[in-house]
């Protein structure tokens, strides 16, 4: 079956058409799929800044916890 895709018209600065024209000739591929390339380096890009940022929150967390001493880690006292 064939792929339906969604289309729409763009309006971009003189450089950045040239740019993308210049990167399709060096990649010997449209100047479509450049820019399907570009978004898609972006969308990943930001899926992988998403990620860190909630690992970052969750070992904050962690260590707070830790602080706490409510860790998961945490040893038992022993009583002295």
């Amino acid at each position: 079956m064939r792929k339906q895709y969604a289309q729409f018209q763009m309006r971009l600065p003189h450089d950045l058409k040239d740019w993308i024209a210049e990167q399709a000739e060096a990649n010997l591929s449209s100047q479509n799929s450049e820019i399907i390339r570009a978004i898609r380096e972006r969308m990943e890009r930001d899926n992988v800044e998403n990620i860190r940022a909630k690992a970052q929150a969750m070992q904050a967390h962690a260590d707070l916890l830790e602080a706490e001493g409510l860790g998961l880690l945490t040893e038992p006292e022993e009583d002295k």
